[in-house]
């Protein structure tokens, strides 16, 4: 199972969305606020015995999964801009940044609220079925139960640049309608190795 929902969000000034996304895991969301910057919020609850909780986003609802490979290789390639030579710079310069956002294979984006070591982060990683994505509480939070919501600022984010491409996949998400894409061989294939929507993902 592989949910996708569209909120919208209007105030006097402008309209926000929130995109909420249902696996058999649970439910987490990616959110544009008023103070226009973007948020990932797990919507269920980590105990206080967790370290984290994933999601699995897979080819079931293939443009989803297409927007996520998307990310994924954006930041992994450092294909920010369309300027080869600015990619390549910022490329070098991370390269000695023991804090960057992709190492060993794996986004890690610690909220840009507090400190790295102490903030809540989410992870996306590659998995045989597609894409996982974990929330991980902060040292600071360790000890609550509670769900995380982790702040992509678009000024001042210590992954500065990169908060663009987080953007733009906001902004893709807001053109995305269910109902209007056509199924791919992929979306097919899965349906058959693994059954209808509403059947569990594999072990």
């Amino acid at each position: 199972m592989l949910e996708f929902k569209k909120t919208e969000i209007k105030s006097e000034e402008n309209t926000y969305y929130t995109f909420t996304f249902t696996t058999l895991e649970g439910s987490f969301q990616i959110i544009f606020s008023g103070n226009l910057d973007l948020y990932w919020r797990c919507l269920d609850r980590i105990e206080s015995d967790q370290e984290s909780i994933q999601y699995t986003i897979t080819k079931e609802n293939y443009p989803i999964y297409l927007l996520f490979e998307e990310l994924y290789e954006r930041v992994r390639d450092y294909n920010i801009f369309n300027s080869k030579k600015l990619n390549e710079n910022l490329k070098k310069r991370d390269k000695r940044n023991s804090q960057r956002l992709f190492q060993d294979g794996v986004i890690e984006y610690h909220c840009d609220d507090y400190d790295y070591d102490e903030s809540d982060m989410f992870k996306i990683k590659p998995t045989e079925e597609g894409f996982a994505i974990i929330f991980e509480k902060g040292n600071r939070a360790k000890e609550y139960k509670r769900s995380c919501a982790i702040r992509i600022r678009n000024s001042g984010s210590r992954y500065n640049n990169f908060n663009i491409i987080f953007m733009e996949v906001y902004k893709k998400l807001k053109e995305y309608f269910k109902e209007d894409h056509q199924i791919t061989i992929d979306e097919i294939m899965w349906q058959k190795r693994y059954g209808t929507r509403n059947s569990k993902f594999p072990k």
